[in-house]
């Protein structure tokens, strides 16, 4: 397990959030163990790696055959909405952020290496980077302070033989990106029981391990301000009716609280208190 100063408690025990911002600020992530129980992370998996068949035999995109990749992978099932809707995230990240904070760019990810799937299309996350915003290109500076965070969720076991996410320490602090995706630095490795979920900047500087033969689901969901554009128009993936019956804070989630008006005919502020369907 990772080392970290914040801990879970036991069944039932609450969560200390203002603790894990504290750690995220300091070292750049917190683990916390016990978030979601090893059955709730088996049937996420089933859950995905029929989403993974599915979308291989209708010919949309699935990632590749060394690493399978599921964007908005909540749209294959309502039981995931858990895994970026969850009340500790919701504490955690309206502390790192804003109690309007928006989800960002949501992805399931499997490094494992699959010779029955055909070969894809290549994946994000290779190579030493960032995912915060290059404030100046010529010196590879960035906007400070972060603006954007991730809540990793490890359904699967992450162990250094299995391509556990690396990190550099403290690089978060820099807020500088990485002088090469290739270069050798460093580092140490996130190894985390299945349910721990890890907060991390999105300044610190990481990149997944190389593929193997072992199955390893995690799920990756980048969060920030509600002004900050997201890498998916979420809404129109679901019908009016679908949308209008998901829970309040995933409307919120996915940007139906945070809608620009067409014109100032239809209002002259952003925020709304209730969700904007159009």
């Amino acid at each position: 397990m990772i080392e970290t100063a914040v801990a879970f408690k036991g069944p039932g025990a609450r969560f200390d959030s203002e603790a894990i911002v504290a750690e995220v600020r300091r070292e750049g992530f917190a683990a916390v163990s016990g978030v979601f129980s090893v059955e709730q992370c088996r049937d996420y998996c089933e859950i995905l790696e029929k989403a993974v068949s599915k979308q291989m035999a209708s010919g949309g995109y699935f990632g590749s055959r060394t690493t399978q990749v599921l964007y908005n992978y909540f749209l294959h099932d309502e039981k995931l909405f858990d895994l970026f809707a969850h009340p500790l995230m919701d504490e955690v990240m309206a502390a790192l952020i804003d109690k309007d904070y928006v989800l960002v760019s949501p992805s399931a990810r499997n490094p494992h290496i699959r010779s029955d799937l055909p070969e894809g299309k290549k994946t994000s996350g290779e190579g030493w980077h960032v995912d915060s915003r290059v404030a100046n290109v010529a010196t590879g500076t960035l906007y400070q302070p972060s603006m954007s965070f991730y809540s990793v969720v490890a359904l699967e076991p992450f162990r250094a033989g299995n391509s556990a996410t690396r990190y550099v320490p403290k690089s978060h602090l820099r807020y500088q990106r990485p002088p090469s995706r290739d270069a050798e630095m460093d580092h140490l490795i996130w190894e985390a029981d299945a349910g721990t979920v890890i907060f991390f900047d999105s300044a610190l500087w990481h990149r997944a391990g190389a593929a193997t033969n072992d199955s390893r689901w995690s799920v990756f969901n980048m969060y920030g301000p509600w002004f900050m554009k997201p890498y998916f128009r979420f809404a129109e993936n679901m019908t009016r009716e679908q949308l209008t019956a998901l829970p309040p804070k995933v409307q919120k989630l996915l940007h139906l609280n945070s809608t620009p008006p067409a014109n100032e005919g239809k209002r002259t502020g952003t925020l709304t208190t209730e969700p904007v369907f159009d």
